[in-house]
């Protein structure tokens, strides 16, 4: 029994560090980037492995450092949360759902919405459902921006906006959209955003280095939320919320894939400038996409 435990926890560390340092490698080696996104589960596996070599006492202290290093890196993205204020008064409601294309579910994301009377949706993969889905909440947000025939992207909103565009990156034509409201009579930037996909991670590095750089050059506080296909334990959101000074206002929760299974991570963020606080935060039902909508209230700063 010990000659096993000690060959686990032998094997397991091995795996371990070797996991631990590709996944640091993902500044330089995008690809690389997929195991970061699963940090917790390989924080899971490590205790696991502390717990071996508890037993077998050979590889007790590696173990222990090693579940220690990978701790720190899942409680890393904390830094960049926002100040948590469940007293304040909400100054917007923010949604981001993607609904998946080829959803054509519009009661169940209509209802929704209709319950949720956000001051702010922001959608993506809104191609074929768009259309309907628009006119059925009309009268709860009868401002809707989409930029294109396809309407990939799109923003509804309860409140006028002082204007609304987009930003192409190719291949995402639009990579964003977005609009400026009036908040506490200041101008805000809400953007709404649809990231390329983990497995194009070149694509996302290079659409990563695009947003920082745009996001540094906003002159007024900006929110910016949607389908970013991060999780926080990535490299790449690390990256961003810290080159672009951006908060997160919800970690504990997960997003994708829901359709099928139980979600497992959280792909779907509301990011802000500093000075907005956290009023509530969460996963939202399922809607019929394979995404679950996520549920930020904001309150600006005073």
């Amino acid at each position: 029994m010990a000659a096993t435990l000690r060959l686990l926890t032998t094997l397991g560390l091995i795996l371990g560090v070797g996991t631990t340092g590709l996944g640091c490698l993902a500044p330089w080696f995008p690809e690389l980037e997929l195991i970061n996104h699963f940090r917790p589960f390989i924080l899971l596996a490590t205790i696991l492995l502390v717990a071996l070599a508890f037993a077998g006492r050979r590889w007790l202290l590696a173990s222990a450092a090693l579940a220690a290093l990978t701790l720190a890196l899942v409680l890393l993205p904390l830094v960049y949360r926002a100040p948590l204020r469940p007293e304040a008064t909400a100054d917007l409601k923010v949604v981001t759902l993607n609904l998946l294309v080829g959803n054509r579910d519009v009661e169940t994301a209509a209802r929704f919405l209709e319950r949720e009377q956000a001051d702010v949706v922001l959608l993506q993969e809104a191609d074929r459902i768009h259309a309907s889905l628009f006119e059925r909440v009309r009268s709860t947000y009868p401002h809707a921006y989409c930029p294109d025939r396809v309407c990939s992207l799109a923003l509804l909103s309860r409140r006028a906006w002082l204007e609304a565009g987009k930003e192409d990156v190719p291949p995402r034509r639009p990579l964003l959209v977005w609009a400026r409201f009036a908040v506490k009579g200041r101008p805000v930037r809400v953007i709404g955003i649809h990231m390329p996909y983990p497995f194009e991670p070149q694509r996302q590095a290079q659409h990563t280095d695009w947003l920082v750089t745009h996001l540094r050059q906003q002159s007024e506080p900006v929110i910016l939320a949607g389908d970013l296909n991060l999780t926080p334990f990535s490299w790449k959101f690390t990256r961003l919320v810290h080159e672009a000074g951006l908060q997160t206002h919800l970690l504990a929760g997960f997003s994708w894939p829901a359709h099928r299974y139980r979600p497992v991570v959280l792909l779907d963020h509301v990011l802000t400038s500093p000075g907005f606080a956290t009023v509530s935060a969460r996963v939202g039902p399922p809607v019929g996409s394979d995404h679950r909508p996520v549920i930020v209230e904001i309150a600006a700063p005073p």
